[in-house]
C-alpha cells in the first residue's frame, strides 16, 4: 500500500481543533512563563528567549517549513498557515537530523525547563497540565497516525504502512 492509498490522512483541520490546540499550547506556554518570571525575572525571561527563538530557528524552520500542510492544504494547527508561508520557503517535506533533533528538544524543553518553578505553585502546575496533557495526547494517538508530513520524527504513517 503506498502512502497515496490511505484514504484516514488528514487533509486539513477542523476549526474547534485548531481553537483547541492552538489555546492549549500557547495557554502552556505563558503559564509556564508566568510560574517561573514571578520566581526569577532572570529565568523566566530565559525560558521566554529560548521558547521564541526555539520556535523561530528550529519549530517554524526546521519542522513547519518542512510540513506539508502550509503549503499544500493551507491549513496548521498552530498557526495561520499565511504566516509560515510568509516567513519561510517550502523546504520540501525532508527535514534533515538536526531539524529533528532541534525539534524535539524545543518540544520537550517548553513542557520540561518550567516544572522546576511549577511545583512551588500547584494551582499553576495544575493548568499547565490541564493544557499540556491533551496536545502530549492528541498527537501520538490521533494526529500523528493520520499525517501526511512523513519526516517528521513522530508521524506514525509509515510504521502503520508497513503492517
Amino acid at each position: 500500500m503506498s502512502r497515496h492509498d490511505c484514504h484516514h490522512l488528514l487533509t486539513g483541520f477542523k476549526s474547534w481543533e485548531k481553537l483547541l490546540m492552538r489555546l492549549a499550547f500557547y495557554g502552556y506556554l505563558l503559564i509556564g512563563f508566568y510560574a517561573i518570571y514571578i520566581e526569577s525575572v532572570a529565568w523566566g525571561l530565559g525560558y521566554l528567549l529560548f521558547c521564541g527563538l526555539g520556535m523561530i530557528f528550529l519549530v517554524l524552520y526546521g519542522l513547519c517549513a518542512n510540513c506539508p500542510y502550509p503549503y499544500q492544504f493551507s491549513d496548521c494547527l498552530f498557526l495561520p498557515y499565511n504566516v509560515i508561508k510568509r516567513l519561510y520557503k517550502y523546504r520540501g517535506g525532508n527535514m534533515t537530523r538536526l531539524d529533528k533533533i532541534g525539534f524535539m528538544v524545543v518540544f520537550a524543553g517548553t513542557i520540561l525547563i518550567p516544572q522546576f518553578w511549577l511545583i512551588n505553585h500547584f494551582k499553576l502546575l495544575c493548568l499547565f497540565w490541564i493544557l499540556a496533557l491533551p496536545i502530549c495526547i492528541a498527537f501520538p494517538i490521533y494526529y500523528c497516525r493520520r499525517c501526511r508530513h512523513f519526516s517528521c520524527p513522530l508521524n506514525k504513517v509509515n510504521s502503520a504502512l508497513q503492517t
